[in-house]
């Protein structure tokens, strides 16, 4: 009986050294959304695109119950941003596909389209410095003259460092 209570002191003494002296934070948060079904974009407008699929989540940066149109950071750090997005075929106008962070744009592209017969495929990603409670989102543009579908989209954050 003398050395279980021996060791259960010595356990007890670890566990408050533990929790004195060791860090945990985690060393990467990441998160990747998507959507399941096209979504159709007005021209001339700016649309955040409303994600209704956790591709992965682990630490619940994403919601889809409600704001499914953004990504909430909680560890801050450096993460790598990254979308993807396909376009629907048109042969007017201009897509664009841009992330950004608290409703500033960080990374973008836009591609000018006069004869387009197929789908337009448009990737964007970027290194940028993120707080806790800082917000992610894509914002999808396009000036076709109508609704433009976007077929699908990814939007992704990996916290590097």
């Amino acid at each position: 009986m003398a050395i279980i209570e021996q060791l259960a002191k010595r356990v007890g003494r670890l566990e408050k050294w533990v929790r004195e002296h060791a860090a945990f934070e985690p060393t990467n948060s990441t998160c990747q959304v998507s959507i399941s079904a096209p979504q159709a974009i007005a021209t001339g407008a700016g649309q955040d695109v409303l994600f209704d699929t956790d591709d992965y989540d682990p630490d619940e940066l994403h919601s889809l119950a409600g704001n499914t149109d953004r990504i909430t950071i909680i560890v801050p750090g450096v993460y790598t941003l990254s979308a993807w997005g396909v376009w629907a075929v048109n042969d007017t106008g201009t897509e664009r596909l841009r992330i950004t962070v608290n409703t500033v744009a960080v990374a973008g592209q836009s591609v000018n389209t006069s004869v387009q017969t197929i789908t337009l495929d448009i990737s964007v990603s970027r290194e940028h410095l993120m707080a806790a409670g800082d917000i992610v989102r894509l914002e999808a543009y396009q000036t076709s003259g109508g609704d433009l579908n976007l077929d699908t989209a990814t939007l992704g954050v990996t916290r590097i460092s």
